[in-house]
């Protein structure tokens, strides 16, 4: 299992699996410790139950029991509430905050996918009263914290079907109404995962990524966190278009581990990628 390349998606509720069961023909993983998980081909689906504790401690035991590599795709799918968008409406995450908190998050945006691009507020209670121009919902924070460990971030991503607003409150929504929402999109989340696919595809492990990675750690020390870091920010950069030959020339003669990781950041926020709110 830990050779092969498989898409993960992380959902709350067994109303908002069930389309993905049917749809894929899922069947469940039956020792799966903890949790509800059902697989087929290169598909993972688990059930979290609510909250972003959940939420984390199932991508955590998804890694832990399926042995991943680090090239694996990551979705969080789930409703959320809007003060003003129309329920129904499928949106995808270019900034999750925990309310609790006050982190965030960026995931990347990398791909043609046709969805509107919106914030995501994690809160630990319902939100009914939308404060903020933000998708409110309650998982996305810890997935995202979670997921971002154990893969790369333009593979990690979140998407919330709109299921209440101010004029249609939450009171309406139960397991039907949530279970429709998210069937709905159906089209538009496999089109999302083979994106995402795609994606892995084009990062994966490699010789000549691991060739790179000896150029740069030579003549300097770099712990073992330190050389996943490196490894983790290279994919990065070559998954945003950078190219070795660029990475080498910025970052070839050095040998500081610290300054390397941090002039590798440096090259990754200098590169461009698209971020569009519809």
């Amino acid at each position: 299992m830990v050779d092969s390349r498989y898409k993960h998606v992380i959902v709350a509720l067994p109303c908002e699996a069930r389309p993905f069961i049917d749809h894929y023909k899922l069947h469940g993983v039956v020792d799966f410790p903890g949790f509800r998980c059902y697989a087929a081909a290169d598909l993972r689906l688990v059930v979290s139950g609510m909250g972003k504790l959940a939420a984390a401690a199932a991508v955590a035991t998804c890694h832990a029991y399926f042995r991943n590599r680090a090239d694996q795709v990551w979705l969080n799918i789930g409703i959320g509430g809007h003060g003003e968008l129309t329920p129904g409406t499928a949106v995808l995450a270019g900034k999750i905050t925990d309310r609790s908190t006050g982190r965030s998050w960026y995931p990347p945006i990398l791909h043609d996918h046709g969805l509107p691009v919106h914030e995501i507020c994690t809160v630990d209670v319902a939100e009914t009263a939308y404060p903020c121009n933000a998708v409110y919902d309650m998982e996305a924070a810890g997935f995202y914290d979670a997921a971002m460990r154990f893969s790369t971030a333009e593979l990690v991503q979140c998407v919330k079907v709109i299921s209440d607003n101010k004029t249609q409150g939450i009171e309406r929504v139960d397991a039907v109404y949530a279970r429709e929402l998210v069937t709905e999109q159906l089209p538009v989340l496999d089109g999302l995962l083979q994106q995402l696919w795609q994606c892995a595809g084009e990062i994966a492990p490699d010789p000549a990524l691991q060739v790179l990675l000896q150029q740069l750690t030579e003549g300097g020390h770099f712990s073992v966190y330190q050389q996943r870091q490196l490894e983790k920010l290279t994919r990065r950069f070559l998954a945003r278009g950078g190219s070795q030959e660029q990475l080498l020339a910025a970052l070839g003669s050095m040998t500081n581990s610290k300054k390397i990781l941090q002039l590798l950041q440096q090259q990754i926020d200098s590169l461009p990628y698209e971020l569009v709110s519809q």
